[in-house]
């Protein structure tokens, strides 16, 4: 048996540790690069819906659940929308969502939501002033 070589998986022992080494801190940073670029974190919804020449922007955890809860307790039918556009009315939050309620002709009604909102414990976000 003396005479009988075996083969080896290359001439270096320490070779393979050290390549499979290398490939797992390529792996690891590859991750670590991936987790940057695509940020994980999830954005908070936005919801937006319209009724009456009144759009409604809800930014926030569910803010469907919040529309739901609008929507039950009035007559008045509200539907999906595009994002609206133009001045802002009125801007409450509550916790981690914030709505905005936008006048698009009716100031009427606006001024009803906004009045609404703040009776289920919303508040009204103030503006901050304008430098100068």
């Amino acid at each position: 048996m003396s005479g009988v070589r075996t083969a080896r998986h290359g001439t270096n022992p320490r070779l393979w540790p050290t390549l499979l080494g290398l490939a797992g801190c390529l792996l690891v940073l590859a991750a670590i690069v991936a987790l940057i670029i695509i940020d994980p974190r999830p954005r908070p919804a936005e919801c937006y819906y319209s009724s009456g020449r009144v759009a409604v922007r809800i930014t926030g955890p569910d803010c469907t659940a919040v529309m739901r809860f609008v929507a039950s307790d009035t007559d008045r039918a509200w539907g999906m929308a595009s994002p609206p556009s133009g001045p802002v009315y009125s801007q409450l939050e509550k916790g981690r969502s914030v709505v905005r309620i936008y006048d698009q002709g009716n100031a009427v009604l606006a001024g009803a939501l906004a009045d609404y909102f703040q009776k289920a414990q919303w508040r009204p976000v103030v503006p901050s002033p304008a430098p100068g």
